[in-house]
């Protein structure tokens, strides 16, 4: 169906499907695979030089990176790499989904049905057609997988393990798409009160004495893994100050920071018209 649906791209693997996003992302996971393989610096990517950490500049797409290396290097082309994991995209989310409704429903004469039509409609909703160029928007299989072991530790006993599974697939999310971290934070929230609502069963202690340490662990994780993130939107002036020349005349503030828009056409129109110039003053 991933096939049908998205065709004619299983027979364009080896391009770029689309402008702007996809020659961006297939950029950003070349360098990761190749910031991973060899001594390079796996923020300060081989863009905006000499600024540092240009990687922050766009999502990490961590796991999407890694999923793609074994057909990247099989095919020495890292467009192969990036348009089988949009493909798989899909079979994922769909799988994912499926699992999900096959416990919500199980026990029902209706369940396998059901789960199919939810795993066909999740995977292939317009949602996620209208985001096909933006592989950060189409890993959404781990918000599903999410559900399955936050619903599978509230149900069976509240095992450890459980809390661990959903720790690392929300931290696995995170590394996909920082949007759908922030998305995942507010499911997981929901989720936990829907649940305590509709079983009327009031947080318990266990909750809190393995769920704290548990997402601190995770946390600190995500800290370290997205601090360049962080670091790349602090405010210009915490990054240093310019030492003006003590010579230099002192000149007066502008009210705003941002330049205005008739510098730039202004810019734009000396630069056009100085080869006129020069081409007349030959001319003479």
């Amino acid at each position: 169906m991933a096939a049908v649906f998205t065709y004619p791209l299983i027979f364009n693997l080896d391009r770029v499907n689309g402008s702007g996003d996809p020659a961006v992302m297939v950029w950003s996971m070349a360098w990761i695979q190749h910031a991973l393989t060899t001594n390079a610096t796996l923020y300060d990517a081989n863009i905006f030089h000499p600024t540092p950490a240009a990687l922050a500049y766009t999502d990490i797409l961590l796991p999407s990176a890694l999923l793609a290396a074994p057909f990247s290097a099989a095919t020495d082309n890292p467009l192969v790499g990036f348009n089988v994991v949009l493909l798989l995209t899909y079979i994922f989310s769909g799988y994912a989904t499926f699992l999900l409704a096959s416990r919500l429903t199980q026990g029902r004469p209706y369940a396998f049905h059901a789960a199919l039509f939810a795993g066909a409609v999740y995977a292939l909703c317009p949602y996620r057609f209208g985001h096909i160029t933006q592989l950060n928007s189409m890993t959404t299989y781990w918000l599903p997988l999410i559900l399955i072991f936050m619903h599978r530790y509230l149900e069976d006993g509240r095992k450890p393990k459980d809390l661990l599974l959903t720790g690392l697939l929300f931290s696995l999310n995170a590394l996909s798409g920082l949007y759908y971290g922030v998305f995942a934070a507010l499911m997981m929230a929901l989720f936990y009160a829907a649940w305590s609502l509709l079983n009327r069963e009031p947080p318990k202690v266990r909750d809190v004495l393995y769920g704290v340490p548990t997402f601190a662990a995770f946390g600190a994780l995500l800290a370290l893994l997205l601090g360049p993130y962080l670091r790349s939107r602090a405010p210009p002036t915490t990054r240093g100050t310019s030492k003006r020349s003590p010579t230099a005349p002192s000149s007066p503030r502008p009210s705003s920071s941002r330049r205005p828009r008739a510098s730039f056409w202004a810019g734009r129109r000396r630069r056009s018209a100085s080869p006129t110039r020069n081409a007349s003053r030959s001319m003479s």
